[in-house]
């Protein structure tokens, strides 16, 4: 899959003796493709802008040069790929919140930007799934249209939820009054009961509405309360309507091996969140993402 193959080759290279001399122009030139593509590609899968974590780990690997040498500030600025003194400056006081001088002097401990993990990035059927990251996931208020799935077993029926979902966004949102934002479509499943991988489910195709006051005859409203998550994010390269059993098979064995594997998060509720955002789709990607709330065995 050439988005997967790509990004872990970037990843790569952003860490390589190459990397203070980074640029969106070298970068597309080396990998073949277009710089809009490129960082398109970056955000839609990790959520950050790739310049902004490229400065990012220059910055992080110019703190052991800026803590342990007497170098000159203006020095390590060039050395850690940063044309002027104060390019140098301005990014270290936008990512630290004090200068470099200020932090050596006092010898500041700085939160440093987390290096991407290549291993966070699973190649699925015509996709990337990123994941996990922890996010904390706001309130918010939705009406859908719920449907109870019975014996549901998500390697054998996951894609009946998919065609719910794609015949919602075309009929029923046209009854649904106040939506905040008609572009993102909101999952949300509830697991009723489970034994072994047999379950009996309610899925509710959904959309974002500021208040609950108007839902309509034969749909659903609820308040999704503000949860601590973990999020998984799935970049195809295809519309997100097309959507297979064998990605959605895919992305639930890794989501499954994650809550099995660890042991720090566990899941808080019976429910979790599917999250797309429909506009995000821009001819080559779509994007969707699976929210689910957690306890911190740490907290």
């Amino acid at each position: 899959m050439k988005a997967y193959n790509h990004l872990k080759e970037i990843l790569a290279f952003i860490e390589s003796d190459e990397a203070d001399k980074l640029s969106i122009d070298m970068l597309s030139r080396r990998f073949h493709l277009s710089g809009s593509h490129l960082q398109r590609l970056f955000k839609m899968t990790t959520g950050q802008p790739i310049m902004e974590y490229i400065r990012g780990q220059r910055l992080a690997h110019s703190l052991d040069t800026l803590f342990n040498t007497d170098l000159h500030i203006i020095d390590i600025a060039h050395e850690y790929g940063f044309q002027h003194e104060q390019s140098y400056i301005r990014a270290f006081i936008k990512e630290f919140g004090s200068t470099p001088g200020q932090a050596r002097k006092a010898k500041i401990i700085l939160p440093v930007r987390e290096r991407i993990n290549p291993n966070d990035l699973q190649s699925l059927d015509k996709g990337i799934l990123y994941g996990p990251e922890i996010v904390i996931m706001p309130s918010f208020n939705i009406i859908g249209k719920p449907h109870i799935f019975t014996d549901f077993n998500d390697r054998r029926d996951a894609l009946e939820p998919n065609k719910l979902a794609v015949n919602f966004a075309k009929e029923a949102v046209k009854y649904i009054p106040g939506m905040v934002i008609p572009a993102i479509y909101i999952g949300y499943i509830n697991v009723l009961s489970k034994i072994d991988n047999i379950e009996n489910v309610e899925y509710m195709p959904s959309v974002l509405v500021n208040d609950l006051s108007g839902v309509p005859e034969g749909f659903k409203g609820l308040t999704v309360p503000m949860h601590q998550c973990v999020r998984f994010r799935y970049i195809g390269e295809h519309h997100y309507e097309e959507i297979t059993m064998v990605t959605a098979r895919s992305t639930y064995d890794k989501i499954h091996s994650f809550f099995s594997g660890q042991s720090r998060y566990t899941a808080q509720t019976n429910y979790f969140i599917e999250w797309l955002e429909t506009s995000a789709y821009n001819g080559t990607y779509c994007k969707m993402e699976w929210l689910f709330p957690v306890s911190d065995e740490l907290r």
